[in-house]
């Protein structure tokens, strides 16, 4: 294995750390902070799947602009910032624009870790390193993420929830930028 996997894991675990504490608040903040109905909250995060095929399909474009770590840190960024906007601008409007970048987001979180993985793991390993990742990676950060979340907003609020995931998501995004 890469030397290289230990920053990739540290990094990502703080991002998926900041995923799973903001997503599970993500709609109570839509709806008591910018007063969007139930049957609407749906329909704007929708908005943000269906971007997120544009950039599915263009995947391989922007490694060769960017590289691997060209994308995973611009994913990364993307989250931490369009979190940030969003818990400091809490309108419909913005709700709407930051949906642009959830393709990013999703390059960075779900599809390029595990071509990560399976690059740098071999094709006898593909299997046992993205069982491991899911063991020792995205298990801890989902239990740790509900746990900073509930904690925060049972303290404060859900708009510090979601700059608590903003600020998780930009030291993954730095651990990776700098040490991968």
């Amino acid at each position: 294995l890469s030397p290289k996997i230990i920053p990739f894991c540290i990094g990502i675990f703080f991002s998926y750390t900041a995923a799973n504490c903001y997503y599970p608040y993500l709609s109570v903040f839509f709806k008591e902070s910018i007063g969007i109905q139930n049957n609407h909250i749906a329909a704007i995060t929708s908005i943000g799947v269906a971007i997120e095929i544009i950039y599915l399909l263009n995947l391989t474009n922007l490694k060769k602009i960017l590289g691997f770590r060209g994308v995973m840190t611009l994913g990364l960024f993307s989250m931490a910032v369009r979190l940030s906007i969003l818990a400091t601008f809490p309108t419909l409007k913005t709700a709407l624009i930051i949906q642009i970048f959830h393709g990013l987001e999703i390059l960075s979180m779900f599809v390029l870790p595990i071509m990560y993985l399976d690059q740098v793991s071999g094709p006898g390993f593909r299997n046992s390193i993205q069982g491991a990742f899911t063991i020792l990676i995205t298990v801890p950060s989902r239990l740790l993420g509900f746990v900073i979340a509930g904690e925060i907003a049972r303290s404060y609020g859900a708009k510090e929830v979601i700059y608590a995931g903003s600020i998780l998501s930009a030291l993954g995004m730095l651990i990776i930028f700098v040490f991968l």
